[in-house]
């Protein structure tokens, strides 16, 4: 890169240049090495997370037989329980790195529907109503008698409100409560959701929303198993 500054005498007229030349061969050589460096980040998430998928669909249809044919031992019960638990987390976990892969990738594809909001919240409350229960934690939702229809993706939505109600198990402590209300408001559709947890630092509201960020993840904060 070069540039160049000119010299000029009393009458304004240019008499002399000065200039500097920058090698940026080196600087341009990093910059790929840094994108290639990223493509392959992205793709050991991918292939990570289909790793860890297998082994672990096998690990939670082994525990689905287990737990229906251990009759009634409390203590293997519990102990299949407690393992079904931990297995559906980290199968969440591999999904999450999967998600992250496609986002970098730019190859997030929504298959928009049509779809009734009210029946995917009852969906995902089904999906996590048990690991209240467990926690000794209740979930109270409110929906609307009526369908509230609209285009969009179904599994993705059902996404979105799943990880919501988790986080709220997740960070409440053990007399943790969540409130979730869906509502119809002249053409929108209100989902709302609270919990007498720990709350977010008003100075990180703008990053939690970004890419591998997560707010305070010390083991204080987290009360989930």
């Amino acid at each position: 890169m070069v540039s160049a500054s000119p010299v000029k005498d009393e009458q304004g007229q240019v008499v002399n240049l000065y200039g500097a030349a920058t090698d940026i061969d080196e600087s341009k050589q990093l910059e790929a090495t840094l994108r290639e460096a990223d493509r392959r980040k992205d793709e050991f998430l991918a292939m990570l997370a289909h790793e860890l998928r297998n082994p672990m669909s096998t690990i939670r249809s082994g525990l689905q037989i287990l737990t229906l044919a251990m009759g009634e031992d409390q203590l293997v019960g519990t102990t299949a329980e407690m393992m079904s638990r931990q297995t559906e987390h980290l199968v969440r976990m591999a999904d999450d790195l999967l998600d992250v892969s496609r986002i970098s990738r730019g190859k997030v594809e929504l298959k928009k529907g049509r779809v009734n909001l009210v029946d995917l919240v009852r969906q995902a409350q089904q999906s996590v109503q048990s690991q209240f229960a467990q926690q000794g934690k209740l979930l109270e939702v409110s929906l609307p008698s009526t369908p509230i229809e609209l285009d969009g993706d179904a599994t993705r939505l059902t996404q979105v409100i799943t990880n919501l109600l988790t986080n709220g198990l997740r960070y409440t402590g053990g007399q943790g409560m969540v409130w979730l209300r869906l509502e119809q408001r002249a053409r929108e559709a209100i989902l709302q959701l609270r919990d007498n947890g720990i709350g977010l630092p008003a100075d990180q509201l703008s990053a939690i929303f970004e890419l591998f960020v997560q707010v305070d993840n010390s083991t204080a904060r987290s009360k989930g198993d």
